[in-house]
Order: structure tokens, then sequence, then C-alpha cells
């Protein structure tokens, strides 16, 4: 084997490792190999060898672990309830240590051999990794992986633990076969790793999220955990992100507790605020799950004006650039265009009606007529005035995806959340004068104002109705597991930023500090759904608070999403009055110095 390149980054708690070698694959062959009678009556296992059975490979080397006798032995088994299957004392006991000279990361997973039938629908399982809880069960059909990323010092190693049992629901097709199955430990290229995800994945295993149906809630089988998001495992920072039900990603950073969320595309970390920190004591624990508690002290609107789309904004446009509707039916008999003529100042085909094609109107009954404004109605008795030169595409550009949003034009909202920053995370004498900001990424925040042609309705002069709202790509998403208005929603998170205009960050002048809201994709990669009450997941308090993505315009009100007192994702009035959850991201680089993440005993970044 040729020797691994090391590439040092000026950062020192981050290194990359680019193995120049082929991937390292070691199998111990039919470590379970599991026979069930004609009865199932029992469950026998075959010998998975001696004890401290060891298998060396380049720098990883794997102990199989027999704790109690020399084989793995499980009596009395039978298709069984995941009560049944977790109560058994029976289990495998394996180690892996890195012995080599760099820095080693690998997978964990479990492989079916058996052909005919193939069990991995029917077998169930959890794995644990050191003093960690044992995982949520999983159907091997669906996750195969114990460990995924995970990564060793030199010398460090992790003990796992694995139960598997046949599920209730196996039927006679599998009496008197046999399943025979391989542990499988794959050394792979070490990837950059943000150290807050490193420091928890020591006992908390990375899992696969393939298999997520974001459209249901989190649960034992649609997962708790920590997870790599799909599609960005070979990303220079993948995304590692909490789901579910979980108490190990409790954080104290600038005397407030917070709740790690997931990491950026930089390898940052991102946490949403989660109260004040209770003295217990010689330490401090982050009790705070529900109520008031867990948002800043208050609540707030999101923006106080809602008569335009431009209030779904964290930032805003100019104040002559929010186009306010007015409530007012056309005149008997007005005369509307599908556009105006940019050189007569007239109406392209007119017509005395208006429909999904023609929304343009002087509101007269001259067919002739030319004023400076012209009206457009996008909704029945719904219109904004503009200069006639302009059309509506210009207004809507003007509106959500302007250059002058800029931090100078805070929404209310954004006005909460900066003063409590300016207060608390900046050097003043509320926290002894420390500068806590030096320790967050200028990260990237998602206002996403992106509505795509199918959403425009009556927006659209090319044809569109003027009896739907204009919707928000990130309301569409979640808005329910159908559709709304005839639109397929997908459910499925996206965490990039599609509009230039829609990213937010001190950099480009659009925040004044680093610091916004979560985005509805986040919530849904934690577990929340749309009209799906949740309480069993992290981010669910018992209250309503605001989220960064918009909803829709209505009528002559701007919506914007919002979690609700169920747990679900929601939306509201802009003007209505919600908590405040203010989010961060750590740098790079920042090293947690004590706890386990529970609430009790939370991470601590000093």
């Amino acid at each position: 084997m040729e020797e691994p390149v090391i590439v040092k980054k000026k950062n020192k708690f981050m290194e990359t490792i680019k193995k120049q070698s082929k991937t390292i694959v070691m199998i111990l062959v039919s470590v379970l190999v599991i026979a069930i009678g004609s009865s199932y009556a029992l469950l026998r296992s075959s010998q998975v060898g001696t004890n401290s059975y060891t298998i060396n490979s380049g720098n990883l080397e794997v102990t199989f672990v027999d704790q109690s006798t020399d084989a793995l032995t499980v009596t009395n088994m039978y298709p069984m309830t995941d009560t049944e299957g977790l109560a058994q004392t029976d289990e495998l006991t394996f180690v892996v240590k890195n012995t080599g000279s760099l820095k080693a990361t690998y997978n964990v997973y479990i492989e079916e051999t058996s052909t005919s039938p193939a069990f991995k629908t029917v077998i169930r399982y959890v794995d644990k990794k050191g003093t960690n809880e044992y995982s949520s069960p999983k159907v091997l059909n669906d996750n195969k992986y114990i460990d995924k990323e995970a990564s060793l010092d030199v010398n460090e190693e992790a003990t796992y633990k694995v139960k598997l049992w046949l599920a209730e629901e196996a039927d006679t097709t599998y009496m008197n076969k046999t399943f025979r199955a391989k542990i499988v430990v794959e050394a792979m290229q070490h990837r950059n790793k943000n150290e807050v995800i490193e420091f928890i994945s020591k006992n908390s295993p990375i899992q696969d999220d393939t298999n997520i149906k974001f459209y249901q809630v989190n649960g034992t089988t649609n997962g708790n955990g920590l997870f790599i998001r799909h599609g960005t495992e070979a990303d220079n920072y993948p995304i590692y992100y909490f789901r579910g039900n979980i108490n190990n990603n409790n954080l104290i950073f600038a005397n407030f507790c917070w709740k790690i969320v997931r990491t950026t595309e930089t390898g940052g970390t991102k946490l949403i605020y989660n109260g004040e920190p209770t003295v217990v004591g010689d330490h401090k624990e982050c009790l705070a799950t529900t109520g008031t508690d867990t948002q800043l002290s208050g609540t707030s609107a999101f923006n106080s004006s809602y008569n335009s789309p431009a209030y779904v904004g964290y930032s805003l446009p100019a104040s002559n650039q929010r186009y306010t509707y007015v409530s007012s039916a056309p005149a008997s008999g007005a005369y509307f265009g599908s556009s105006v003529d940019v050189t007569t100042g007239k109406l392209v085909d007119p017509q005395t009606s208006l429909d999904e094609y023609h929304h343009y109107t002087y509101n007269s009954t001259n067919i002739d007529e030319v004023q400076t404004n012209v009206r457009y109605y996008y909704y029945t008795n719904y219109y904004m005035s503009f200069d006639r030169t302009k059309t509506i595409e210009d207004i809507l550009d003007e509106m959500l995806h302007d250059d002058t949003n800029v931090a100078a034009n805070e929404s209310t909202i954004a006005n909460k959340i900066n003063t409590w920053y300016d207060d608390y995370i900046k050097p003043t004498a509320n926290n002894d004068n420390i500068d806590y900001g030096a320790k967050l990424e200028d990260t990237i925040w998602c206002n996403d104002r992106s509505v795509s042609t199918d959403n425009l309705e009556g927006w659209n002069p090319n044809g569109g109705s003027t009896s739907t709202y204009l919707y928000f790509d990130g309301f569409i998403r979640y808005s329910n597991s159908t559709g709304t208005n005839g639109i397929q929603t997908t459910n499925t998170p996206i965490l990039s930023c599609s509009n230039q205009n829609d990213r937010l960050s001190v950099a480009n002048g659009k925040l004044k500090n680093p610091v916004a809201l979560l985005t509805a994709d986040e919530v849904a990669l934690s577990g929340g759904v749309n009209a799906t009450s949740n309480s069993n997941y992290y981010l669910y308090t018992g209250e309503c608070y605001w989220l960064l993505s918009p909803a829709y315009f209505y009528y002559g009100s701007a919506n914007s999403m919002d979690v609700n007192s169920t747990g679900n994702l929601y939306n509201d009035f802009v003007n209505s009055t919600r908590g405040a959850r203010p989010a961060l991201s750590l740098k790079l680089g920042t090293e947690i110095t004590g706890g386990n993440g529970t609430s009790s005993s939370p991470y601590i970044v000093e």
C-alpha cells in the first residue's frame, strides 16, 4: 500500500487526508449466520470466532469480542416485536481501532449474503457505539449502516454492539431457511469534518438519510439521531444534521443555551437559541425544553406592515419599492389589457373584462385612455398601481429581489434579534465585554423569495388565475403531501439558495450581524412536517416562533412560515406576534471543551 499524503490546513483543528491507495474493505465472512427452524421455535447463530478474534488491514484493526461466551447465541427466537428484540441480552460486540499513523475515516455496515430468500426486509436490528444508548430499530433493507463517516485518531478505538432479530411480520417464507450476513468495515478517504461534529460522533453514530421520508415526521423508522445529508458526502464539508427526538445536541455558548441544528457548507455549526442556562451546583444545565423560556423575552411581528409581498423579507427594499395593494373593484365596463404599449401608453389587446390574460387597466371605459400610472389587478378587486412604463415583472423584482434590500431596511423581527445581539453577543457590560461574535462565521442565510412561473398565478400576465394566492417556493415544498393549488410538493429540504438576492450575510450588506432565523427546510430536516403535529422532536417547544422562509401573499396580506405550538410547519400573517429564536453559526475550528450534549451536561464552547 502506498503511503497516504497529509494535506495540512492553516486551521489547526482540521486536516484533510487524501488516500493515494485504493479503498480498503475488511470483511469477517459469515459473522452472523442464523438458522430458523420450521416452527420458529429457535434462532441459532453459528460461531462468530473466539474471544478477541482480530483482523488487521492497513491502518485499521477490527476485533470481535464475545463478552460471555465464544459465540453469539440467541435462543428461543421467533418473529418478535421491537420491544422483544430490544430486550434480548445477546449482542455482538466488536472494536474498531486505528493502529496506523494517520487519522482514519470508515463506514461500518451489515451486508446480507443470503440469497434464497433474501431476509433484509424482515431483519431488524439496533446498534450502539461506546456508551451511547442503542439506536432506534432499523430495517436492514432500509438502513444497513451501523456507523457512517466515522473517524478515529491514531491509536483511538470505538466499541460497537449489535442486536438483531426477525421482525414480527415475517411469514412462512422464511421457515427452514438460513440468514447469512457479514460485518463490513470499510476504510475511506478522510474528509473534512466540523470539529463539533467530530467531537459528538465519538459516541453518536452518523446515519445515512437516503431512506428518510421528509413528508412524514421523524420516528423510530424515520430517523432520530445524527445524519449526513445524502448528496453531500463527497463535498469538502459534508452536511451533518440532527433529527428527531434526541437529547445530545445541547450546547452553551455566550452564556446562553443552544440546540445544534446542522453544519454549514463552509464547515460551521448552526445553532438555534434555547434560553438561558440554570446553575446547578458547580455547573450549568440547559433545562428549558418547552415554553417561552426557549425564546427571547416577548414576542414580535415578522413585519409590522403586511400589505405588500415585500414584507416577507427579513431585509426590505426601499420604501418606494414596496408597492402596497389597494382593494377596490374596477369600474363597470373598464378596459383591461394584456400589457401596456411602451411607446403609446395604450392598453394592448383591450377587452372589457378581467381574466387570466388581461390584468392591466386605467379603470376607464375609454379604450384609448392613457395615464401616468396603470393598475394591475392580481386578484379579484385587489390591485397595485405603478408607472405605466414598468411591468408587473419589474414590480415583483423590486419588491422581492432588488439590491436595495439592505441591512438598514431591517424587518421588525430582524430589529428584535439585532437588538439582542448587540446587547449580549457584542462586547458589552452584559457579557463582561467579551466579543463572542469573533467565534461566529458570516454564513449565508436564505430568505427564499423565489417564485416559480407555476406559482405566479395572478401575477403572471402571460396567464394566471385571479382567484389564487402568490406562493413562494419554500412554502410549496412543504404545504402538504398532495400539493397546493394543483402544484405537487416535494417535501425535499433544499439548503442551497437559488436567488442571489435572497442570500443574506454581513458581507453582502443584507445583515447587520451574523444572526438570523432557521428556514423551513432546516425544520424539515429536524423532523417537522406541514399540517402534522409533532411534539417528539427537538425543535418542538409548545410555542409559535418565526422562521426565515416566506409562505405566500394572500389577497392583501403577506404570510411567512413558522413552527406552531403543536410543532408543525405552519404560516401566519407577518404582522402576527410570534416568538423569536435567533440562529447563528460557529466558525470552523471552534472546539468543544466539555460536556456530553445532554441537557444536564451541555457541550461547552468557551
